[in-house]
């Protein structure tokens, strides 16, 4: 059974892990399994999780300098913070995006996201040149990440 995530519930939280449930359980749950997944998975996927995982910024680092490196990772980051910002996009480019996902999937991600940055647990590499990914499917994995597909 698919339980609904409660936004606003999640989003006053300090930190957001006690909906860790909510991931797909695939999604890697401790900076161990995290090590496995980065190695274990394309960039897209990766992305994705970053976007939803209550896993902190220095366990997505401390990964990827064991996996794919850091700069790698600081690419990935650095496009995510971008598409779930709009950053870059037309207000009509960014909405077709949107277009053709399930829409209660990348909606959950995107609320889930703020809540990650406004608590903190995400920030910015702006020195870092953004990844160039498929931003249909970064967005398209996180949205499977946090719904258990």
């Amino acid at each position: 059974m698919n339980k609904q995530l409660d936004v606003r519930k999640m989003l006053s939280l300090k930190r957001p892990d006690r909906f860790l449930d909510y991931a797909a359980p695939w999604v890697p749950k401790s900076p161990e399994e995290l090590v496995e997944f980065m190695r274990n998975n394309p960039p897209e996927i990766i992305a994705g999780v970053y976007a939803i995982s209550s896993l902190d910024q220095k366990a997505f680092e401390k990964a990827a300098e064991k996996t794919i490196g850091l700069e790698t990772f600081k690419s990935l980051a650095e496009l995510v913070w971008r598409l779930m910002s709009g950053e870059g996009f037309t207000d009509e480019s960014w909405a077709e995006l949107f277009k053709g996902l399930a829409v209660y999937g990348v909606v959950d991600a995107w609320f889930r996201w703020t809540g990650l940055v406004e608590n903190k647990l995400r920030w910015r590499y702006l020195d870092a040149k953004p990844a160039e990914l498929d931003p249909r499917h970064v967005l398209k994995w996180a949205g499977k990440a946090l719904n258990g597909v």
